[in-house]
């Protein structure tokens, strides 16, 4: 089937991932104008497991859609990723996509559905793929995607830690039970330096990974963690297009708000994309904006002379950081102000 610029159009397999199983819905090439129930659609249930997608490619080969089909799923972290892998592995061709939770919740609300349940949510992916087509899932390289789990490991541990010393400061005055939190304090203490020791082994050992967090260390504000950050989630720079698509794809390019002649609200940061990143980069940003001698310095208080509210500033600033990451990356140089983009 083709759609209106005569190319060819897939059926589309919406799938709802759970811990143990995932559901499926099959939804047939998309022709504009034309509506098919969602309850009309063809579904089924199977386990989340390798044998469970061998079950799942036999289903589809019974709908016989001549002009292929691909799977979508939304964001649900380990369990999506782990469920495209097997995909991937399985059959290449499916090419699925991993689609943001937001966006999937937003075209849910646009069809007005009364119910929420894994059936619900497989039928209304499985059009938002028809409709949307959108883009193919890319795994990351095998040594990012660990740097990502370790990185992720190391924020949970330090968010304990601050709980745990917040914790002490709540029941120091009950000394048996202050020495029981000392030593829960003392435990993650431990195994935060055991994280970033196998961070710094991990990157060590491969020698372009070591090459990256090398040549965004020397970036004002940048440091180890940050670097390894910035990397774990969003892979090698180098595999963006354009600086635009790496700071949507990473939600830090800014989103406007007009209409009309009268309404002219203030652009805000858009914030899809991985929220570890942005914390990250916010305080790299707060860091090299302390000295006026490198342009994100020069740039931040331009800005804020001009009139600009400081966390606007500030948020133009932490896009500017990404955008010369990915161009230090990708012409593999070390940090230069002439990188840093001047708009």
């Amino acid at each position: 089937m083709t759609n209106a610029n005569n190319r060819t159009a897939p059926a589309w397999a919406g799938i709802d991932v759970a811990k143990e199983t995932f559901e499926a819905a099959l939804h047939p090439a998309w022709v504009p104008g034309e509506e098919l129930a969602l309850s009309d659609l063809p579904r089924a249930n199977f386990p989340r497991t390798a044998d469970g997608v061998a079950s799942f490619l036999g289903w589809l080969d019974g709908a016989k859609a001549t002009d292929g089909i691909r799977a979508v799923m939304e964001t649900t972290g380990r369990y999506s990723v782990e469920l495209a892998e097997l995909l991937l592995a399985a059959r290449s061709s499916l090419v699925p996509a991993i689609v943001d939770a937001k966006s999937a919740s937003h075209f849910g609300r646009s069809l007005r559905l009364r119910n929420k349940t894994d059936r619900v949510d497989a039928g209304m992916l499985a059009r938002f793929g028809a409709e949307r087509c959108p883009p193919p899932w890319r795994p990351l390289a095998p040594e990012y995607a660990e740097l990502r789990e370790m990185s992720r490991q190391r924020t949970f541990l330090v968010e304990s830690l601050v709980t745990a010393r917040n914790r002490l400061a709540e029941i120091e005055s009950v000394r048996s039970v202050a020495r029981v939190q000392k030593q829960v304090i003392a435990s993650l203490e431990k195994a935060i330096e055991r994280i970033e020791e196998l961070m710094h082994k991990h990157v060590a050992k491969h020698a372009s990974l070591a090459r990256a967090v090398r040549r965004l260390d020397t970036t004002p504000g940048v440091a180890f963690v940050t670097a390894t950050t910035v990397l774990g989630e969003l892979g090698d720079l180098a595999r963006f297009l354009s600086s635009r698509s790496l700071s949507a794809f990473a939600g830090v390019s800014p989103r406007l708000f007009d209409s009309g002649a009268t309404v002219h609200g203030r652009p805000r940061m858009c914030k899809q994309g991985s929220p570890r990143v942005r914390q990250v980069l916010y305080l790299a940003s707060l860091a090299a904006v302390r000295n006026p001698r490198n342009r994100f310095g020069r740039s931040y208080a331009a800005m804020v002379d001009a009139g600009k509210p400081r966390m606007v500033a500030l948020g133009a600033i932490m896009r500017k950081m990404l955008v010369t990451m990915r161009a230090m990356i990708v012409g593999e140089t070390d940090y230069q102000d002439e990188l840093v983009p001047g708009r």
